[in-house]
This record gives structure tokens, sequence and C-alpha cells, in this order.
């Protein structure tokens, strides 16, 4: 059985394998390194090979049951938040459930703990509504091209005024940022190492369109950060 815990940030998730549990990770945020961080702490002696690092590894735990782990981390991360948990059996159908027990972990294939929506209509986090305003003004700057493949890709591609290459310029919300990264160099087929984080997405799209289309030789030969 595998359980995964997904949020918008990262992941951790954990399956059974014989008497350990596996724990995978990928691109976690800082609460959830310091959940996993807990749980060895925990279940301390168990750990099969020492941690070098906790972004995108594995951890293998011994002599543990899975059921006991998700309990733990549940706590840890969600702590006053209600949750959903569902298992999904062996027919596929769903199936809620209190928390993950022995009986779940025998007659299910995996299980998803989510945070629980509330009722209402409230207003969307910051970040949301500043990406709604940076994406406006984002289109007002593109071409209809480009509007389309926006809407479509969350991505789109922009001419370098100074090597004519195009480059695939991909919103670091699309599902497809990892293959590309964020400006992707079309015709040497290769990502650009660069990014603004402290902006919304679609304004960060828009400094990468204008850098490209209209800097590019400033851009490309800006020294790199460390």
């Amino acid at each position: 059985m595998k359980i995964y815990y997904p949020s918008v940030f990262g992941d951790i998730n954990i399956e059974q394998d014989n008497k350990n549990v596996v724990l995978s990770t990928v691109d976690l945020t800082v609460s959830e390194e310091e959940v996993l961080k807990e749980i060895i702490k925990k279940f301390v002696g168990k750990i099969k090979e020492p941690i070098k690092t906790y972004e995108n590894t594995k951890v293998i735990i011994e002599n543990v049951k899975i059921e006991d782990i998700h309990k733990f981390m549940i706590k840890k991360l969600k702590k006053n938040k209600l949750t959903l948990t569902a298992i999904k059996l062996k027919d596929g159908k769903l199936e809620l459930v209190d928390e993950i027990k022995k009986e779940h972990v025998e007659k299910a294939d995996s299980a998803v703990t989510t945070q629980k929506p509330t009722r209402g209509c409230p207003l969307p986090s910051i970040t949301v509504q500043k990406e709604v305003r940076a994406s406006t003004v984002l289109k007002e700057f593109l071409t209809q091209q480009q509007i389309e493949d926006f809407n479509k890709h969350r991505s789109f591609v922009s001419i370098g005024n100074y090597t004519h290459h195009p480059y695939l310029i991909t919103s670091r919300w699309s599902l497809t940022i990892e293959k590309f990264g964020q400006v992707y160099d079309l015709v040497e087929k290769r990502k650009v190492c660069t990014s603004c984080k402290e902006i919304p997405p679609s304004e960060e799209m828009l400094a990468m369109k204008l850098s490209v289309e209209l800097n590019e030789l400033d851009f490309l030969n800006t020294p790199m950060s460390e």
C-alpha cells in the first residue's frame, strides 16, 4: 500500500515494503522537511542509512507499520486543520476512513490525506489574487498566439532580439516546469537558469518575455547568482 500526502509545493509519499516503511520526498516545503526530521527522531535507531539530504530522496525506516508513520505525520503536518483521508480499494472503489488502520493496508492499494474544504466563499489567498492580476497584465503584452498558448499550456514562445532563437517561457505553476524550466532555448535545446520568485508567476513570465524579446544579450550575459 502507498499513502500520498500532496500539497501545493511538495510531497511526502509513504510505502510499506515488508517490515519497513519507505518515505520518498519531492520538493519539500520547510514544514514538511521539519516533520520528516521529527519522524526520524521519533523512530531513531531504525534508519538504514544516514540522511545526507531531505530533498528528492528516500528514507527507509525499519520494522515499523505504515499506519503508525501516517498517523504521526498527519498529526504534525495538519495540526488543528480538518482533513479527509480516503483509501482506494483493490477493485477501484474509494472509501473515506477516519485514519489508516491495519485492515485498510491489507485491502487497499493506496490512500491519500488532504485538507478538508470549508464551506462559504472565502477570498483567494494573496498569492492567488496577485496572480490573477498579473496574468491580466501579462496578456496585455502578449501576441494573440502567445495568449492562446498561455491559456492552453501556461507557456508561450518568445523570439530573442539578438540570437533570434525561439525560447519557450513557462509558468513556474505549469506541470511542464521540471522538463523545460522557466526559459528554454528551443534551438540549443537547453534550459536558461533564471527566476524571479518574489513576484507572481505571470509577472515573472512577463519579465522573462521582455528580457528575451527586448534585452536578450544583456539577459544572457547577466552573471549567475549563487
